[in-house]
C-alpha cells in the first residue's frame, strides 16, 4: 500500500490498472496517479503476461507500488478481479493504462460517493489526448442489437456534458466502484474474454442490485486510446460479437430475444458490412459454448484443491511419537528412560499444546473441505448456466438462419 498520508476522514482509494503490453503508456498513467492530490491511495498493477517488458518496467520504475504478475492473460475482467481481491479501498478506481487522470479526479470520485449513498458506479469524463475533444461522457446500449454508443464522442468539449447524469453504463477505461458493489455483483464477469462489455455488464448488474450508475464530469481523464487490436480486423469483430451475444443472453428476456433481437440481428446479417465483420459474426454463433476462460485450467485447479483437501485429511491428527534410540545395545534402555522422564517432566506441558495443534489442524481440514465443496457447487452452477446460455444461443442461431432464408417470423 502506498498511502501518501494518514487522513482518516478521507476514504482509501484503490486504483487497479490491468496491463497487457502497455510499456508505452503505463509510466505516464502511474505518474499522473502518484501526482494526484489525494491523501490515501493504493495502486495495484496487474500484468496480464505482457511480452514487452511492462511488468519489469513497473517493478524497476515504481518499486513502491503493488505489482501482480499473472502467468497467463486473464483478460480485462479477470485481471481486474485479481486486483480487486488484493485491494483494501472503500472506493476502487478501474483505470486503463492509456488513461491519465487529471488533477482532482480522485477527489471528485470520493466526493460523489460521499454525497450519495446509493451511488454504486461513477464514470469519468474522458477526453482525447488533445484535451479538447470528448471521447466519453457516459454511454448507452442501443436496443435491440445491444450495440453501444459513447455520449458526446468526437464533440468539442464546451461544457455541454458538465452536469452529472445517470447512465445505463460508463466505460471501464476510467470508473470508480463502491466496494459494496463488488460484494453484490462479484466483480467483473471474466467470461467476457478477453475484452468488451465487461463494464456494460457490471453496470447493468449493479443497477439491478439497486445501485445508481452516474457519469461524474468533475472526474476528468485524458485517454490516448492505444490500440492492441486492429478495429478493422476479424479478431476485433470476433471479440466484440461474442461479448455482445453474451451480454444479450444474460440480460434480455426470452420475449425480447425472440420478438426484437432475433429479427434485428437477422437484418444486420443480411445487410452490408465489412467481410471481416460478417465472418466474425457467423463465427460468434458457431463458437465454443463452454465458456471463454478455459475449462482445462479450471478443472486442474479444482483437482488440485481436492488433492489438497484429501492430503490434509490424512495428516490432520497429530499423535505423540515414541522415542527411539539407535545407540547400539543400550538403545532400548535409553528409550524407556527418556519416555519415563517425558511422562514426568513435560507431558502436562506439551499435551495441551499438542491438543491445540490437533484442533487447529482439524479446523484447517474443515475449511479446505468446505472450500472444495463450494468450488464444486459453483462449477456445477456455472455448468448449468453455460448449458442454458448454450441452448439459447443455439435457438438464436437457428432463428437467424431461418431469417436469412427469408422464412422467419416475429412470433
Amino acid at each position: 500500500m502506498n498511502a501518501t498520508a494518514s487522513h482518516s476522514s478521507e476514504p482509501l482509494i484503490s486504483a487497479v490498472i490491468v496491463t497487457y503490453n502497455s510499456s508505452d503508456d503505463i509510466t505516464s498513467c502511474l505518474e499522473a496517479l502518484l501526482a494526484a492530490d489525494y491523501p490515501r491511495l493504493e495502486i495495484i498493477v496487474v500484468d496480464n503476461a505482457s511480452a514487452d517488458g511492462t511488468a519489469d518496467l513497473v517493478a524497476q520504475s515504481f518499486p513502491s507500488l503493488r505489482l501482480m504478475r499473472s502467468t497467463s492473460n486473464l483478460g480485462f475482467g479477470g485481471g481486474n478481479n485479481l486486483g480487486f481481491a488484493q485491494s483494501h479501498g472503500d472506493i476502487i478506481v478501474v483505470l486503463n493504462p492509456d488513461v491519465r487522470l487529471c488533477a482532482g479526479a480522485l477527489r471528485a470520485f470520493a466526493a460523489a460517493f460521499a454525497s450519495d449513498g446509493t451511488l454504486g458506479v461513477a464514470g469519468a469524463k474522458l477526453l482525447y489526448s488533445d484535451g479538447r475533444t470528448i471521447q466519453h461522457a457516459g454511454a448507452v446500449v442501443e436496443y435491440p442489437l445491444a450495440t453501444t454508443r459513447h455520449r458526446g464522442s468526437g464533440e468539442p468539449d464546451s461544457g455541454q456534458y458538465d452536469e452529472p447524469a445517470e447512465m445505463p453504463f460508463v466505460t471501464g477505461a476510467a470508473l470508480a466502484l463502491r466496494r459494496a458493489v463488488l460484494r453484490d455483483s462479484g466483480g467483473f464477469d471474466a467470461g467476457f474474454y478477453p475484452v468488451y462489455y465487461e463494464d456494460t455488464d457490471l453496470c447493468y448488474r449493479a443497477r439491478a442490485a439497486g445501485w445508481r450508475v452516474v457519469y461524474t464530469p468533475s472526474a476528468v481523464g485524458l485517454h490516448r486510446t492505444s490500440v492492441s487490436i486492429d478495429p478493422a480486423s476479424e479478431t476485433y469483430f470476433r471479440f466484440l460479437h461474442s461479448s455482445r451475444l453474451r451480454f444479450v443472453l444474460k440480460h434480455y428476456t426470452t420475449q425480447q430475444l425472440l420478438a426484437d433481437f432475433l429479427p434485428a440481428e437477422g437484418r444486420r446479417l443480411q445487410g452490408e458490412m465489412p467481410a471481416a465483420d460478417r465472418r466474425a459474426s457467423r463465427w460468434a454463433y458457431r463458437s465454443d459454448r463452454e465458456g471463454a476462460m478455459g475449462t482445462r485450467e479450471s478443472a486442474s485447479a479444482d483437482a488440485e484443491l481436492e488433492r489438497l483437501a484429501a492430503d490434509l485429511g490424512s495428516r490432520w491428527l497429530v499423535r505423540a511419537q515414541p522415542f527411539i534410540s539407535h545407540v547400539p545395545l543400550l538403545g532400548p534402555l535409553i528409550a524407556r528412560l527418556r519416555s519415563a522422564w517425558n511422562g514426568i517432566s513435560t507431558r502436562w506441558y506439551v499435551q495441551p499444546i499438542l491438543q491445540q495443534q490437533v484442533e487447529f489442524n482439524a479446523a484447517v481440514v474443515r475449511a479446505v473441505s468446505a472450500l472444495a465443496r463450494h468450488v464444486a457447487a459453483q462449477e456445477t452452477m456455472s455448468g448449468a448456466s453455460q448449458a442454458v446460455l448454450g441452448q439459447r444461443l443455439l435457438e438464436i442461431e437457428q432463428r437467424i438462419a431461418s431469417l436469412e432464408r427469408g422464412t422467419g417470423s416475429r412470433d
